[in-house]
């Protein structure tokens, strides 16, 4: 598969009473990480910059590990649920990418 095929597929809405997907009980299939870590390139601005500012991207390529786990991928059990990408990214990089966004705590401790 190409990333020239991904396109928004519209549906249905979802009944009213049904949970939100981030609510639902989620059982993990599979992890994908180790990526080549030479993909950096493939990674868009401004999350490339806050990837390679984090302590494990520097870590990595301190060690001169040719990989990263920098953006693992989760995959559920359930085949209709979806799949969680996840980017590693420096702290301060961190909280400009919230603000970027406009997201608000959830939990906080």
């Amino acid at each position: 598969m190409h990333l020239s095929s991904l396109r928004y597929k519209q549906q249905k809405p979802a009944a009213a009473d049904s949970l939100l997907p981030y609510k639902e009980n989620r059982e993990m299939k599979h992890i994908y990480t180790n990526a080549p870590a030479s993909n950096i390139w493939k990674v868009p601005e401004p999350f490339r910059a806050a990837v390679q500012n984090s302590q494990l991207w520097k870590s990595e390529r301190s060690q001169g590990l040719e990989t990263t786990a920098c953006w693992p991928s989760l995959f559920p059990k359930d085949n209709r649920q979806d799949v969680s990408f996840t980017i590693w990214c420096g702290n301060d990089d961190g909280y400009l990418l919230t603000d970027y966004f406009g997201t608000q705590v959830e939990i906080s401790s």
